[in-house]
């Protein structure tokens, strides 16, 4: 597979609800080059944040609304940056469902976003890699279970969006 058309992704949130809580945190590695930024938002948006949501990404801790950009710039470097790639990460369908919102309501809707409609969930890919290879997964699935069953080490910089991009690529190039 040409890993130069994937795009390792995540994002940091400010809950899970995508009509409530935007993204405010956004990782790519593409074509071997890691991109990490952090997005501006207003008082209210915080405000409506699930506190759990803050204290796992340690939002408080992190947060830099002084080097923080805006969603408009947020959606056009992602959207350059990801054009025709496929997007991989864990539970993918969360950031991609994130991102293309925060494009909607930044850029418009487009006939087709940049990236490839085609997402890549790593953690089902290596569930069917683990089965091809006599394990059996129960649900639900344990994402610290199926990334030490592939010799994957713990990420150091859990729920970070740039540390989680990282751990995504490395249980992707652990199946190739």
């Amino acid at each position: 597979m040409n890993i130069n058309k994937i795009g390792f992704v995540d994002t940091e949130t400010f809950g899970l609800n995508p009509d409530r809580h935007p993204i405010w945190e956004v990782a790519v590695i593409v074509n071997g080059e890691e991109h990490v930024w952090q997005v501006r938002h207003d008082d209210p948006v915080i405000a409506n944040a699930e506190p759990v949501a803050l204290d796992i990404n340690k939002f408080h801790e992190r947060y830099r609304p002084d080097l923080a950009v805006s969603p408009y710039e947020s959606a056009t470097r992602f959207a350059e940056l990801t054009e025709g790639t496929h997007l991989c990460g864990a539970v993918i369908s969360f950031d991609e469902e994130r991102l293309r919102r925060m494009h909607v309501t930044n850029l418009g809707r487009p006939e087709r976003y940049p990236w490839h409609y085609h997402l890549i969930d790593v953690e089902a890919m290596a569930v069917g890699y683990l089965h091809a290879n006599g394990f059996h997964i129960p649900l639900p699935w344990n994402s610290n279970k199926i990334s030490s069953l592939l010799d994957v080490p713990d990420v150091e910089e859990k729920h970070t969006a740039l540390g989680d991009a990282r751990w995504a690529k490395t249980m992707f190039e652990a199946m190739q």
